[in-house]
């Protein structure tokens, strides 16, 4: 069972060195690892060759965007079963292993997923997402707490008949709708009838998010927050779920003015502006 990771990266050298040095480590061999190169400069020449001899690596360019990379990837994919890493992501030594286990041992898996550990995080950091705990079936309402893409596996069946990932969403597309793209691309897959496992055991670790300190941190709640509104209007999700969302970044908001803390009031303030503003952004689906 091959394995074609697809790792698109912009502005990062050492998180993937480290992510190859992962690689290196994997217990489960039958892999490829497909680079698309979002960098104006030529800071990866110097790192990819260095594992060349160990594992196979394909080296794309390709212009900015998460959702643009991957597409650009999938074109020269070889695997049986397809991944998207994130360029800042590691993985532990077992984690293909048991994706390679999971789907030889369930043929009616079509693929599998699982939660992002998050490593170094303390009460400067907010957005942390929090996934489920009990394994089971993928459904609509239940993607948000149990998938994204840097866990996301799937065969190459369901590629091929859910298509591309959407350019107009996630980061880089050059449009408000900053993230979410994986969510849309996971509920179009489950709109196709395939099953998808999500299983806690299966974990990527991730580095924290950007600190409260950061202005990035702020910029990246809106624009991920207009992603996600995005998606949920794009796939017509029932209005009482939409509204908890809203109500639980409104919650926390205001949790976060009673407790002193304006940094994550600020935050989850500006991501309620997000889910809102996405979600009534009425333009159609880029074609």
């Amino acid at each position: 069972m091959l394995i074609s990771l697809v790792l698109a990266t912009v502005d990062r050298t050492a998180m993937v060195s480290r992510f190859l040095e992962a690689l290196e480590g994997q217990t489960y061999h039958d892999f490829e690892l497909i680079v698309v190169d979002q960098n104006s400069d030529a800071r990866l020449d110097a790192v990819l060759p260095e594992c060349a001899d160990r594992f196979r690596i394909i080296h794309l360019r390709c212009e900015r965007g998460v959702s643009r990379a991957r597409n650009r990837g999938l074109g020269s994919a070889n695997g049986d079963v397809l991944g998207f890493p994130d360029d800042d992501c590691r993985y532990p030594p077992d984690l293909l292993q048991k994706v390679a286990d999971s789907l030889g041992s369930h043929p009616l898996w079509h693929g599998v997923t699982g939660r992002c550990l998050v490593e170094n995080s303390d009460r400067n950091h907010a957005g942390i997402a929090r996934f489920g705990q009990k394994a089971g079936v993928l459904t609509p309402l239940g993607i948000w707490t149990r998938s994204s893409a840097a866990t996301l596996f799937v065969r190459r069946q369901v590629m091929d008949q859910t298509g591309l990932f959407d350019e107009s969403l996630g980061p880089g597309s050059g449009t408000p709708w900053g993230a979410a793209e994986d969510m849309d691309y996971v509920l179009r897959v489950l709109q196709k009838g395939f099953t998808i496992h999500y299983d806690p055991d299966l974990a990527v670790i991730h580095p924290s998010p950007p600190s409260l300190r950061e202005e990035l941190a702020y910029q990246r709640a809106f624009t991920y927050g207009m992603g996600t509104g995005r998606v949920l209007r794009i796939h017509n999700q029932p209005f009482w779920f939409v509204s908890q969302l809203w109500f639980r970044a409104a919650g926390r908001a205001a949790i976060s003015v009673l407790r002193m803390n304006p940094r994550a009031a600020k935050f989850y303030f500006r991501s309620l502006q997000g889910r809102v503003l996405g979600w009534l952004s009425l333009e159609s689906r880029a074609k």
